[in-house]
């Protein structure tokens, strides 16, 4: 559900199903499509994904996980 964005060996943001799904419509893929709804399939992912994503090592816990997301906030 999520495609992580890397640059440079960097990890420069997360592509989330809620981040397409923010910017299709419904009418994409059917008869009402429009010339706007297929631009959206060209835009760049970096005007999609969201930014600055959290990361934790892979020996972290579910404790530490909700800890650096509420000190994120």
């Amino acid at each position: 559900h999520h495609l992580l964005v890397v640059e440079e060996g960097r990890l420069f943001g997360i592509l989330s199903d809620r981040d397409l799904l923010g910017v299709l419509t419904p009418t994409l893929g059917t008869v009402a499509e429009s010339a706007r709804d297929r631009a959206v399939l060209n835009r760049r992912v970096h005007q999609i994904m969201t930014r600055k994503p959290i990361s934790l090592r892979d020996d972290a816990t579910v404790a530490d996980a909700i800890d650096r997301s509420i000190s994120e906030q």
